[in-house]
């Protein structure tokens, strides 16, 4: 993007290219854009609100959503904001020319594989939960033997079913 202030649905539509599909490696795309810029963007609401410390997550559950969770220094708590994907137009970056002190961090947390068998390197059998994907490095989170949940490597971990590997 070559602009100081754009639209989450603006960065999406550039990096989908004309006619380009609306798929998970679109939100995976999107979000390697973000991290890989981190350093010189901020989220305007955030901005507004103070927040620090901000993660943005996108989220792949009954559609696309955009949830960041940050602090302000002098209250308790977090807080978080959930953004639907049919809000992206008004959800605004700020690309800055400087480097921020307090750089934005980004990730996808994809439920689609949820209830998925899989096969671990283990060799034991478990139960997808969700896809993760953080800093580039994707994870499948699974309900292992004995109930235990687990992080593996995504290329770690074998679906057991057809259906495409998420």
């Amino acid at each position: 993007m070559n602009s100081d202030r754009f639209s989450l649905a603006d960065l999406v539509d550039w990096l989908a290219l004309p006619d380009g599909p609306r798929d998970r490696a679109l939100i995976l795309r999107t979000a390697a854009w973000l991290e890989e810029h981190r350093d010189f963007l901020a989220v305007e609401g955030a901005v507004t609100a103070g927040l620090a410390e901000i993660v943005v997550t996108l989220l792949i559950q009954d559609g696309v959503s955009a949830v960041l969770t940050g602090h302000r220094p002098e209250l308790p708590g977090e807080w978080t904001w959930k953004v639907k994907q049919r809000h992206f137009p008004d959800l605004y970056i700020l690309q800055r020319p400087e480097k921020r002190d307090d750089p934005l961090s980004f990730c996808v947390l994809d439920h689609t594989p949820a209830g998925r068998p899989v096969l671990l390197p283990t060799g034991d059998h478990g139960t997808a939960v969700a896809a993760v994907w953080i800093e580039g490095r994707q994870e499948l989170r699974v309900r292992g033997p004995g109930g235990r949940l687990h992080n593996f490597a995504r290329e770690d971990v074998s679906f057991v079913d057809e259906t495409p590997a998420a």
